[in-house]
């Protein structure tokens, strides 16, 4: 390439360039401008239907006395599923009877109304968790108390029990001994309220 003369170079090394240059057009600016092409021919079909203006919207059709009378009946069973404070005792009723119908022998049974936490003595098993619920249902403030004396297949059947109940309880701590032969099982249930 040397013995050629400088003119002939240029236009050798122009004429290189040139094929270079149209040859990365065709290979790759060419296919990417018929894509771009091909998506504004798609937008402008689909832009109508983007900018159509909407219907204005309607107010709801009013509620039918079906329909209110149907509430109602819902209302009443949240109610009784999610009794207020003063209807525990209901709930204290359900969970003794309950345990008789398992064939537990009942040692205690009460409520307690827990007082402001404070540390675990030295020793003692820290206090259970306590519950998390999502609103509008709040932990009732009260706890039942409940030992039980019992064979571990009357166990496994109360706490299945436990979920056909009519009031939601749920059992916060579980903790079974064994005493002469028998289990004796001791378990803090809570019960739950609907607040609206």
């Amino acid at each position: 390439m040397q013995n050629l003369p400088f003119r002939v170079q240029v236009v050798m090394v122009v004429g290189l360039l040139a094929l270079v240059g149209v040859g990365g057009w065709a290979g790759l600016v060419a296919p990417k401008n018929r894509e771009i092409g091909t998506l504004k021919a798609r937008l402008e079909t689909e832009r109508p239907v983007w900018l159509a203006p909407r219907e204005p919207t309607r107010p709801p059709p009013p509620i039918t006395e079906e329909e209110q009378k149907l509430w109602g009946l819902l209302e009443v069973r949240l109610r009784e599923r999610f009794p207020a404070e003063k209807a525990l005792p209901g709930a204290l009723e359900a969970v003794a009877e309950l345990a008789r119908a398992s064939r537990m022998e009942l040692v205690a049974l009460n409520f307690q109304t827990p007082t402001a936490k404070s540390p675990a003595a030295p020793g003692q098993p820290s206090p259970p968790p306590s519950l998390r619920v999502p609103p509008p249902l709040q932990l009732s403030r009260s706890i039942i108390k409940l030992t039980v004396r019992h064979r571990y297949r009357d166990l496994v059947g109360f706490l299945e029990g436990l979920d056909r109940l009519q009031v939601a309880v749920a059992v916060q701590s579980l903790e079974v001994t064994r005493e002469e032969g028998r289990l004796t099982t001791e378990m803090t249930l809570r019960t739950f309220r609907w607040e609206t």
